[in-house]
């Protein structure tokens, strides 16, 4: 089961490269395996009701997994149905579960579930180092990514003795071009796409009963 938000571009399109990569793997999808969160009542007090359809159509419909490819006005939604499911079914995200709010309400009920992000932060240098600078631990994939498109911009314009936007783009898709950037290497693909895999993580509990995001191997 999918669930998506029919009003935000990036949810639909993860939604579809979803959908499409399972068909490609000839994975079997359930009838109506898509959940369009977007429908769903703006009363909070609305929502576990209509969760536990959706928990109870699932199982009609032997799914065995949610991807909750949503955007991040709908996570409230969403974590209301790692709530109800109690890990019963497992759990996939996209960028936007990546959130603190994930950890804080999901807890147990969102215990190994596994997130994709452009990048994980956790344990880096560039986290300790950002922590520093700036008295904070809120270091994530974004701040990352936006790290990354200021270097790689800086150096796409040192190229050049008088930059113009034409020479930046020209740079920038040089086969030759790279950029020191938070965590690796940047460089780009022919197509103009950032050229990395994206990061798996996966919610995780310490010793002390705290909850965090754990870097996992995307090979798993």
């Amino acid at each position: 089961m999918v669930f998506y938000n029919s009003n935000s571009n990036y949810s639909n399109s993860l939604s579809e490269e979803f959908i499409n990569e399972l068909g490609r793997l000839n994975v079997v999808l359930p009838e109506d395996p898509d959940v369009d969160l977007s429908t769903w009542s703006e009363n909070p007090q609305d929502w576990p009701e209509m969760a536990d359809r959706v928990i109870s159509k699932a199982r009609r419909n032997q799914a065995n997994v949610f991807m909750l490819a949503i955007s991040a006005g709908q996570l409230p939604k969403a974590l209301e149905i790692v709530r109800l499911n109690q890990r019963e079914f497992p759990l996939l995200g996209g960028d936007d579960v990546y959130s603190p709010d994930t950890l804080v309400q999901g807890q147990d009920n969102a215990l190994g579930m596994v997130v994709a992000v452009a990048s994980d932060a956790e344990g880096s240098r560039f986290s300790e180092r950002s922590s520093q600078l700036w008295g904070t631990a809120d270091v994530n994939w974004r701040t990352i990514t936006a790290y990354d498109a200021v270097q790689a911009l800086m150096r796409a314009i040192d190229g050049q003795e008088q930059p113009t936007r034409e020479g930046v783009q020209e740079e920038l898709s040089s086969p030759n071009f790279s950029a020191p950037g938070a965590i690796d290497i940047i460089r780009f693909r022919e197509d103009g796409d950032y050229d990395g895999d994206a990061q798996l993580v996966e919610v995780q509990k310490d010793d002390e009963g705290r909850y965090y995001f754990r870097g996992i191997d995307n090979n798993k």
